[in-house]
């Protein structure tokens, strides 16, 4: 960083410690003989260190500002125990602290401020810190340091070790000297997406730390999931990212920080395949194991403990799993032979273990039925066999069969229809037919026209469109046509229909902005989809920054996720 030399005028000032003599007069250009009004002193650098030196200039100007030559200048410091001046103005630190120069002539006297600076103890972080840019992109701004001494005053000359790791990027030049501001900069580059760290060192003194956030490129992205305050994707890497709600570490990056952009899952060692969201997150690699991470107070991660987790956490089992599902309160998985099974707490029968005993592992769902497909809700779990039938399990108003108590085994989804797909918000069904028509079951959320908030059984979703593919979340659903025209319905308080509105919707409504959507997910309150270009879009609430926008407003229209371009 430049320094431009320090000037200070004074008209009079009582001088300390002068030394008569041999000034360096300015080459002559005001009238012979005129008066001294101005003297004006300037130091190459404000700042020395203790036994430095440096060479202070004074020159004389008239009223009208011309420079007057043939003047000798007394030469003086305002504080002789931080520095001495000879009388050719050379300045000598020597002792922490801050003095002024003074140089007189015909009674005039100018003077420049000068620090003295002791040994080099403290290293802070100036500016630059905690930036957010694309994985991959170099900072806006430098990281900027201050090293300063014990009295805080700034210490040129020091020399700065920076430091970050492989993942967290490079940073240039490995180290850089201290200008008379005692500041020292360095040009990050960021690594993968997530958080980043990096450390400024100087001998003798603790480091300074500083942050950033790698924002993930995840165009083209895949297996996107909604859940409790938060979202997660996998990107075509197969690096997981997540960003939202992260208290008890559904976030999966070893902090409980929220995250209002995305952010990349811990490593586990091989590429994810998918993720599926409720109060917590789980993630299937290519090979069919499982890892949970989040809360776990009842034993939903499935490892065998109830200990919250941070960070990706296998599954306790020794299967092989193709279909992996997370509810607000439990989890649920397929084997590749369509064998299903849950983990959790268990109070409504929703594991289908055939009691209802928690457990913190995988247990059986009883029946000896093979599915093809599953979706978990807040207390219950539904799954189409490979015949397409649906079954539900746990509480009873989530069913679709009119029970009348709760169930710990699966029940037959009433009306004997087949189905292609299945989703499951808190306390509602919905199911895709082969014919592309959807029905609903449970409490809200059905869309089956005005007055009808709940049903025991499936109800068709009213207005005629054909849907190719549906989500269901919270207290609403949303379904895609062939085209990748996006409709939702249900509850609209956040604005998670994303028609511009906070008005409840009992029939479904086109969601603004006329984008092509070729997947879409539902959250407890907020939407994210994957546009046919490959870009993210979220919508809905957003207070705990799940719709990865890089804020907390919530958004009533589809709005594009950080990194999603």
């Amino acid at each position: 960083m430049p320094t431009t030399p320090t000037t200070l005028v004074l008209s009079a000032l009582a001088t300390t410690l002068v030394a008569c003599g041999g000034g360096k007069d300015a080459a002559p250009t005001a009238p012979a003989g005129a008066a001294v009004a101005t003297v004006e002193v300037s130091l190459a650098t404000p700042t020395i260190l203790v036994g430095g030196t440096v060479q202070a200039v004074a020159v004389a100007k008239d009223a009208s500002g011309n420079v007057l030559s043939g003047h000798t200048f007394s030469w003086s410091s305002s504080d002789g125990a931080k520095a001495s001046v000879t009388s050719s103005g050379m300045v000598t630190g020597i002792a922490p602290g801050s003095t002024a120069i003074l140089a007189t002539a015909d009674t005039k006297s100018g003077g420049a401020p000068l620090i003295v600076s002791g040994a080099a103890t403290l290293i802070s972080v100036f500016s630059g810190n905690n930036q957010t840019a694309a994985a991959g992109a170099v900072l806006a701004n430098p990281i900027v340091v201050r090293v300063s001494d014990a009295l805080g005053n700034p210490v040129p000359g020091a020399t700065v070790t920076w430091s970050v790791s492989a993942a967290d990027g490079s940073i240039t030049p490995a180290s850089s000297t201290t200008n008379s501001s005692g500041q020292a900069q360095a040009t990050w580059t960021l690594g993968a997406g997530g958080a980043k760290n990096g450390s400024a060192t100087i001998a003798g003194a603790s480091a300074a730390s500083f942050a950033a956030m790698a924002t993930a490129t995840l165009i083209g992205a895949t297996r996107l999931s909604a859940g409790n305050g938060h979202t997660c994707v996998v990107a075509p890497s197969g690096s997981g990212y997540c960003w939202g709600w992260n208290l008890t570490g559904e976030i999966g990056d070893g902090t409980t920080t929220m995250r209002t952009a995305p952010v990349l899952v811990g490593d586990i060692g091989s590429p994810f395949a998918s993720f599926t969201t409720g109060n917590g997150t789980c993630g299937l690699t290519a090979a069919g194991k499982a890892y949970c991470w989040g809360y776990n107070r009842f034993g939903q991660i499935g490892d065998g403990s109830t200990q919250n987790r941070p960070l990706p956490t296998a599954v306790a089992t020794t299967r092989n799993f193709s279909v992996l599902a997370a509810g607000w309160n439990h989890g649920c998985a397929l084997t590749t032979d369509g064998q299903a099974y849950c983990w959790g707490p268990n109070p409504n029968g929703m594991l289908g273990s055939g009691d209802l005993l928690d457990s913190p592992v995988p247990v059986a769902v009883t029946g000896g039925l093979t599915f093809k497909s599953l979706a978990l809700g807040s207390n219950h779990g539904c799954a189409l066999t490979l015949a397409g039938l649906a079954y539900c399990w746990g509480y009873k108003l989530s069913l679709g069969s009119a029970a009348a108590a709760d169930s710990p085994v699966p029940l037959a989804v009433a009306g004997g229809r087949t189905y292609t797909q299945i989703d499951a918000g808190t306390l509602h069904t919905c199911a895709l037919t082969a014919a592309n028509q959807t029905y609903c079951w449970g409490n809200s959320g059905l869309g089956a026209g005005a007055g009808i908030f709940n049903s025991a059984v499936p109800v068709v979703v009213t207005g005629g469109l054909a849907f190719a593919s549906i989500a269901s979340g919270g207290d609403s659903s949303c379904g895609l046509t062939a085209s990748g025209a996006a409709y939702c319905w249900g509850d609209n308080g956040s604005g998670q229909l994303g028609d511009n509105t906070v008005v409840t919707r009992y029939a479904p409504v086109a969601v603004a902005g006329g984008l092509s959507f070729s997947t879409i997910s539902m959250g407890m309150n907020h939407v994210c989809g994957r546009a046919s270009d490959g870009k993210l879009y979220c919508w809905g609430a957003n207070n705990y920054g799940q719709l990865g926008d890089g804020t907390q407003v919530e958004r009533h229209v589809p709005t594009l996720v950080s990194g999603g371009v």
